[in-house]
């Protein structure tokens, strides 16, 4: 066998699908054997892989053993010269392994071996090339040295940014993502270190090789390109294990120098500090904006109340203050209202007004700080007013107006949005589809727009103001994805590389790793929503025989507005109707629904859409 790709796999099957397909494209004159380790993946890889690749070895753990762990397993049954590491979230070139494994038969000092790796926009990722972590590095990296002077061999070390990206070069280190190796010296020096959980392995093997007389090289004749973090978990700290894995390898390969080691280890330390709370820095902006508009609300309340402002007693400031500060992030933490950063949420003004149904019960046992009703009553309504205000202003600056348009690039004459399909645009990503374009040597009929040439697909972007371009990797090879991607990056439009053919698993993935909003208070915020939107759309539309689809109970003549939104969502969709598709509906709702999917879902089914 002349190459082993072992992949390892967490909940990305419609990736690693279409990974493995681009690596049996690529396979060319070589032998190719494919090994997928499965991380104990809830998104049925684990059957989608052996219906689609029969000829797969197919490891599958019962629990995440972590990358390196899972590696190394499918290096014990691995039989290939070569040993290609590949993470799922590739789509691997044509012409990768015909340019790199004859580079290395000519070379036999190289053990290790990784290509030019881009992101979704074309850009090079960075850490396809690196240097180890030494005191210096690591210094210039965390003071940000090395992002001020990207062009400096001094301060650049780390992603060597000072080299040229399309010219060989022998480095430390290149990414886990891609990592090509000899089989012998696999031998020589071991695998992965299981005691790296995730990050930091493909550094300690890299040394390891380096260590034992082989060259690690950098080749950009081939390239990949790699969806980064799709196989990320949102219950799995990265940002920890990647830091963890930095004083990981600093306390292995520090040489016994302890100071050194403390030192790194304190810079490591601070490091993820920081990114916590960059991490944090829109929730906290989000809480301190409605902090203050909670302050300024009941202050201004109280002077047109009672003729003054700072209407409470000496001895009452700043206790009331601190007061308020921690009920209203108490309640406003327990309801979520910063998971989404500063998005508008039903859920906002429930945890208003029940920050101060709290603070009016807390204040009652005290006449100094007991609020009157109309200051009480007053804040209840404006609080919420105010903060909703503030994120409507932040929204007109930060929005496009005509919204987003998206055009999808495929090379099936006989596609047509499917239910998935708009359901993902639509209402998921909450685009709007403005028409189909073909890959210019196909032909047929279509009824959606359709450019053949560079010029025609410019001229759409003007004529529609496209921002999202969706490329359907079922039917265009890696070259043509390749020179979308690029267009994309000179138009300044997003990509999606999107295998249309898997959208409901892409869908269901994407479902599996959000939270649920059926609890007791997202129900109660939810019929609040329920009855403006009621409220609403009697003053838009009269009372129409239509509204009795939005009930669901009647009672003496009398029909309950309460508005539900998976019986109009199945209704908008009728192909979904499978026992598992209205499912997979619910579980849709449940994540994904607010008040503004509602209204859209209303106005789709009285319009007749």
């Amino acid at each position: 066998m002349d190459l082993s790709v072992i992949i390892v796999s967490f909940n990305v099957k419609a990736y690693l699908l279409n990974c493995i397909r681009s690596v049996y494209q690529a396979a060319g004159s070589f032998s190719v054997e494919v090994i997928v380790v499965d991380n104990s993946s809830e998104d049925n890889s684990v059957v989608a892989v052996r219906e689609a690749y029969p000829q797969v070895k197919l490891i599958s753990n019962l629990v995440n053993a972590g990358f390196g762990t899972a590696c190394n397993q499918g290096l014990d049954i691995a039989t290939g010269k070569y040993i290609l590491f590949l993470n799922p979230d590739t789509l691997v070139g044509e012409t990768v392994f015909s340019e790199l494994i004859p580079s290395m038969e000519k070379d036999p000092t190289i053990g290790l071996l990784g290509c030019r790796i881009l992101n979704e926009d074309g850009t090079l990722q960075l850490a396809c090339r690196r240097s180890f972590p030494t005191p210096w590095v690591a210094f210039s990296r965390m003071t940000g040295l090395s992002s001020l002077f990207p062009e400096s061999p001094l301060f650049a070390k780390y992603n060597l940014t000072f080299l040229d990206e399309h010219q060989v070069n022998e480095v430390d280190a290149v990414s886990g993502s891609f990592m090509l190796c000899r089989h012998d010296v696999l031998n020589k020096t071991g695998g992965f270190d299981e005691s790296f959980f995730m990050y930091g392995e493909d550094l300690d093997l890299c040394y390891r090789v380096k260590k034992a007389g082989y060259r690690v090289v950098y080749n950009p004749a081939a390239s990949i390109i790699h969806f980064k973090g799709k196989s990320k978990s949102d219950r799995v700290d990265t940002k920890f294990y990647f830091y963890e894995s930095m004083k990981i390898f600093s306390r292995k390969h520090g040489k016994g120098d302890s100071l050194l080691v403390a030192f790194l280890n304190l810079a490591i330390s601070i490091r993820y500090i920081f990114a916590q709370f960059r991490h944090l820095s829109t929730p906290v902006f989000s809480f301190i904006a409605d902090f203050a508009l909670t302050a300024f609300a009941l202050e201004t309340i109280s002077f047109f109340r009672f003729g003054r402002w700072f209407y409470y007693p000496e001895n009452a400031y700043p206790i009331i203050y601190l007061f308020i500060f921690f009920v209203q992030a108490a309640v406003y933490n327990w309801l979520g209202v910063y998971r989404s950063g500063t998005r508008i949420k039903r859920r906002l003004i429930a945890a208003a007004v029940l920050t101060w149904i709290v603070l009016s019960l807390g204040a009652f046992f005290s006449k100094d700080f007991a609020f009157s009703r109309i200051v009480m009553l007053s804040a209840i309504i404006s609080v919420p007013v105010l903060q909703i205000s503030w994120r409507l202003i932040l929204q007109f600056f930060k929005k496009d107006l005509k919204g987003r348009r998206a055009l999808i690039i495929t090379g099936n004459t006989h596609f047509f949005p499917t239910d998935w399909f708009v359901l993902w645009t639509e209402y998921y990503q909450k685009m709007t589809i403005e028409g189909v374009l073909f890959r210019p040597e196909t032909s047929g009929k279509t009824n959606y727009k359709r450019a053949g040439s560079w010029n025609e697909l410019s001229l759409l972007y003007s004529q529609i103001q496209v921002t999202d371009l969706i490329l359907d990797t079922d039917h265009l090879t890696y070259k043509e994805q390749v020179q979308f991607i690029q267009h994309c990056r000179e138009m300044k439009v997003r990509p999606h590389l999107i295998p249309v053919g898997s959208l409901k698993e892409l869908l269901l993935n994407d479902i599996l790793t959000k939270e649920e909003k059926t609890g007791l208070l997202q129900r109660l915020t939810k019929r609040l929503g329920d009855q403006i939107l009621n409220l609403e759309f009697k003053v838009k539309k009269g009372k129409t025989e239509d509204k009795k689809y939005l009930t669901g109970v009647e009672s003496g003549g009398k029909r309950f507005p309460v508005f539900n939104g998976i019986i109009t969502l199945q209704g908008r969709f009728t192909g979904l109707s499978s026992e598992e598709d209205r499912q997979i509906l619910t579980l849709f709702y449940n994540r994904f629904h607010d008040y503004q999917l509602d209204k859209k879902l209303v106005e789709d089914f009285l319009n007749g859409n």
